[in-house]
């Protein structure tokens, strides 16, 4: 892998562009673009475009991940020049990007809908996602969804958890801040050890919520840590609660991979990932006392070695990093061996 001098800068200003192939006879070369979270990326990665003519025109495809840096290569007139074909990688519904802004709706939602049927190829991450943009724009897509990096064996990794605990350890990614301590207070009275881990944007946000209701003693607060870190810390939980419509729903997988099962709300892309009582359990709808009801009734399940052994070995499997590039790999060659993109 090559990284340019670009790089770092890029970084700092929320995009990342990263150059591959040059080192890979057999693989054709890539430049992937990614917008992590600051919307002057899509200045940024335009920029990055234009004044890197010459290194983007010797790649063969060239993948764009989320909606901003589809539109940083569209200002940049690269989609008009025709090579190299791009391949859109969809993480989230489109619309997310930019539904709060009624100027930009009118005028991106116009761009979108040309371009979406034009585009050579496009990845999502799950069924859910598949099905979004062919009821939408009729347009077909290709499923890759990420992967995991298993730590390890899993029957030599996996902590065993007996089936009688004083203390039960919930984790929840937390998008919805009220929620998960909802859970916790519907599920208190039947497992009083239950203690509720909470990490993410909004951990806070639910950690006063607690202190409201008087249950901060069974709730705990994580704050950003290595990676490797997360890995023990998601391992060391018997189960993670996943109640928020998600696209695809990563934090699930690596808690599978770490082999904690998965108590979900049963939509989005948690219907890829979840197998209801064979790798966790899925919910209706997003109700408390329904994911309070689900781990409660489950529990010796959710505790067995066989359980996690399963969630650890299925997730595996299903979703690694080398059948993510794998499958990146051959639709690139596909793509790069049909033709370039549609001259606007």
């Amino acid at each position: 892998m090559v990284r340019n001098e670009w790089s770092d800068s890029l970084r700092s200003d929320g995009a990342d562009i990263v150059e591959t192939g040059s080192e890979f006879a057999e693989a054709p070369s890539s430049i992937s673009m990614g917008y992590l979270g600051k919307l002057r990326t899509i200045a940024t990665l335009a920029a990055y475009l234009r004044d890197n003519q010459a290194l983007v025109s010797r790649h063969d495809v060239v993948n764009l991940h989320n909606w901003p840096s589809y539109v940083a290569a569209w200002t940049a007139r690269l989609l008009r020049r025709g090579r190299p074909p791009i391949v859109w990688t969809c993480n989230e519904p489109t619309e997310f990007w930019f539904s709060k802004n009624p100027v930009l709706r009118y005028h991106l939602h116009l761009i979108e809908k040309r371009a979406i049927k034009q585009l050579p190829a496009i990845v999502v991450l799950s069924t859910y996602m598949q099905k979004h943009l062919m009821a939408k724009y009729g347009a077909e897509s290709t499923i890759i969804a990420p992967g995991v990096d298993p730590p390890g064996d899993a029957k030599e990794t996996l902590q065993d958890r007996p089936a009688k605990k004083q203390r039960l350890d919930i984790v929840c990614y937390t998008r919805m801040a009220f929620f998960p301590v909802q859970v916790l207070e519907s599920l208190l009275p039947r497992e009083p050890g239950a203690v509720l881990h909470l990490f993410g944007s909004r951990a806070m946000h639910a950690y006063r919520y607690a202190i409201r209701r008087g249950l901060q003693a069974s709730v705990q607060v994580h704050g950003w840590m290595p990676e490797s870190d997360m890995v023990d810390f998601i391992a060391s939980m018997d189960v993670m609660i996943f109640p928020h419509l998600a696209p695809f729903g990563l934090a699930s997988v690596e808690a599978l991979a770490v082999g904690v099962p998965v108590v979900s709300i049963a939509a989005g892309g948690q219907l890829d990932i979840i197998k209801d009582g064979f790798n966790g359990y899925t919910v209706a709808s997003a109700n408390p006392e329904t994911f309070a009801n689900a781990i409660s009734s489950h529990l010796s399940t959710i505790l067995s070695r066989e359980m996690r052994l399963r969630c650890a070995v299925d997730a595996a499997q299903r979703f690694s990093w080398d059948r993510a590039a794998d499958q990146y790999l051959r639709l690139f060659e596909d793509v790069e061996h049909r033709g370039v993109n549609p001259d606007w």
